[in-house]
């Protein structure tokens, strides 16, 4: 008799466990180093307890920049295709990736801001002449006409950049995205090289032809920022703001963009569908917002 009460206690034991943790879909997500795996760590409780879905995520050690991705492997696209895992990249898939049946969503957006002194002669960086600027293959004679047109009667002169310190070299810094930031440059910056012990920011306020590259997140938090006084340049005549970024009308915008399996998103059972109807809620926009990144909106419609 023990033995059967034993046993019926057991099977009802199994029965409850198995209820309690029924078994999730799994969704693998490899993400390169960046505000996109950033993103989904942040996520990953909530989409279990939201979404009904377990998060592998693996993030190589691979650089923040827009060209380094899985995308660049025919076979790591066509594994994507297939559903064997989602990926994050910061730029827009191409046509011809589209093709290959991947599909894209954009989590938010991030980018980079110049700054200098309030005393520098400009306002604005001239966008020609900061991608001849960027696309140099020897670091040029910086001055204020390198990157800028000058104001009339401004006076032009030699322009040093402030990178920043060594506490700062492992923090994924704008100036990574590629376009946004001079790559010979970076070398300097992972050594640490700076004009100023504390940040690169805090240069500029005490340097009249300093200018230095800042992560988005300056701009949002400004107001209880210590970086002041400080000037942050418009790029192209553009002034970056959450408006300009989340439109992609600022130059140095830059979309955190999750890429995933097509067919596998039209299937509403799928672990990206569930993810996808996630990610339109609102929970979905607190994970995006705590991880400093601006949501998109959509861009404004001029009448002729």
């Amino acid at each position: 008799m023990k033995k059967l009460q034993f046993a019926a206690l057991a099977a009802l034991s199994w029965h409850l466990c198995g209820a309690a943790a029924p078994s999730l879909p799994t969704l693998n997500v490899k993400s390169p180093l960046g505000p996109g795996g950033e993103y989904f760590r942040a996520a990953e409780q909530q989409l279990a307890d939201h979404a009904g879905v377990k998060l592998v995520l693996d993030e190589p050690r691979t650089p923040w920049a827009v060209e380094a991705t899985v995308l660049d492997k025919p076979a790591e696209r066509a594994a994507i295709a297939a559903g064997k895992y989602a990926t994050t990249i910061y730029r827009h898939l191409t046509p011809k990736e589209k093709a290959a049946g991947l599909a894209e969503t954009v989590l938010g957006y991030y980018g980079a801001v110049l700054v200098t002194h309030p005393s520098s002669p400009i306002d604005n960086i001239d966008l020609p002449k900061w991608k001849a600027y960027v696309g140099a293959k020897s670091e040029p004679a910086l001055k204020w006409s390198t990157i800028a047109v000058l104001p009339a009667g401004a006076k032009d002169g030699p322009v040093v950049w402030s990178l920043p310190g060594v506490e700062h070299k492992a923090w994924p810094q704008a100036f990574s995205f590629v376009g946004a930031f001079p790559a010979r440059l970076t070398a300097s910056f992972q050594k640490g090289v700076t004009l100023d012990p504390d940040d690169a920011a805090q240069a500029v306020a005490k340097l009249p032809n300093g200018i230095a590259m800042h992560g988005f997140d300056l701009v949002m938090n400004r107001q209880n920022s210590v970086f002041s006084p400080i000037k942050v340049l418009k790029v192209g005549g553009v002034e970056p703001t959450r408006g300009t970024l989340g439109d992609e009308t600022y130059p140095l915008a830059r979309p955190v963009v999750f890429v995933y399996s097509a067919a596998q998103a039209a299937d509403a059972s799928s672990a990206i569908a569930k993810v996808l109807a996630w990610h339109a809620t609102p929970l979905a926009k607190q994970v995006a917002t705590e991880r400093q990144l601006v949501l998109p909106r959509a861009k404004a419609v001029t009448s002729h």
